[in-house]
């Protein structure tokens, strides 16, 4: 009976002191499982942190996308010459200003070409973009109609001094080494100032420099309308140029300079002079030196010597 008692008594010490050692280590578990339960927290927080910034960082990234793509539609816009979406002539400026130069007038030579100097020092000879205005300085076909009016509307506008911007489409320059341009003035395309006056044609149309066409035909339909300058001719303005032939002598033509004639010298009778045949002028400088000059047929001292082109006149050059 005693042995059972004491063998209940250890039992009882062994479980008293095993729960004791239980409490103790479940203690000493806890207080050593705190830091790694911070520690755990701790990179929860950073991986959300992280998730944030990543999160954040793809938003920008959009923006900066979304701004990317509207660059290149803007550029696309220009490169494949969309027609501006407002009706203004500078609505599409911002768009193509990489397109466009500041210059300074030098020189107008005429209606559809000026020469400029542009920022770095450079002088150019400018062509008028998708226009045609008669000519004033052509060695074959001269002075056309309405020629001249075209060059001193330009020199009004855009005289020399005057600061214009320089718009060039999708090519600058043209077989013969000129520039082709837009010319802006004081926020208005002289390009379109000129065809709404009659005094340009829209011409030279060749791809892929056609951006203002349309706008520039529908300006030449109202001066057409309105018949003003050289559409008061018909049939003097052709898709091909100008035809003077068109232009007769009893069309009333405001741009045709009168010519200064010199006054006629009545021929003298050759009866008059008979008591005179014995002057003799050798040659024009004796008829000059004389104060002959010039000598009609019939004068004194007239001869066929002094007439070379036998228009009756001797020595009037």
């Amino acid at each position: 009976m005693k042995q059972l008692q004491r063998m209940l008594l250890v039992i009882l010490s062994v479980i008293l002191i095993t729960g004791s050692l239980a409490a103790c280590t479940s203690n000493e578990t806890a207080k050593n499982d705190e830091p790694k339960q911070e520690e755990k927290t701790k990179d929860s927080e950073n991986k959300l942190k992280e998730q944030v910034e990543a999160s954040v960082y793809e938003d920008v990234t959009d923006e900066e996308s979304d701004v990317s793509d509207t660059t290149d539609l803007a550029h696309a816009a220009l490169v494949n010459n969309a027609p501006p979406k407002v009706a203004n002539e500078q609505s599409n400026v911002s768009a193509n200003e990489k397109r466009m130069v500041k210059a300074t007038v030098v020189k107008n030579i005429d209606g559809d070409t000026i020469k400029v100097k542009l920022e770095n020092g450079k002088e150019e000879n400018v062509r008028f973009l998708l226009i045609d205005t008669p000519e004033t300085k052509h060695p074959k076909l001269g002075v056309q109609p309405f020629g001249p009016e075209a060059s001193a509307f330009v020199k009004r506008m855009a005289p020399v001094g005057k600061e214009v911007t320089l718009e060039f489409d999708v090519s600058d320059r043209e077989k013969y080494g000129r520039l082709l341009a837009y010319i802006w003035v004081d926020g208005q395309m002289l390009n379109r100032m000129i065809v709404e006056q009659g005094l340009a044609r829209v011409g030279y149309i060749y791809a892929p420099n056609t951006k203002y066409v349309d706008y520039l035909k529908e300006t030449q339909t109202k001066a057409q309308q309105a018949k003003r300058g050289i559409w008061s001719i018909e049939d003097y303005a052709t898709d091909k140029g100008y035809n003077a032939s068109k232009v007769t002598s009893n069309t009333a033509i405001a741009s045709t300079p009168s010519t200064k004639q010199e006054p006629k010298q009545e021929v003298k009778p050759k009866s008059e002079p008979k008591q005179n045949n014995n002057v003799y002028y050798k040659n024009c400088a004796a008829a000059k030196a004389a104060g002959a000059a010039p000598v009609h047929k019939g004068d004194p001292g007239y001869g066929k010597h002094l007439d070379g082109d036998g228009d009756g006149v001797g020595c009037e050059r």
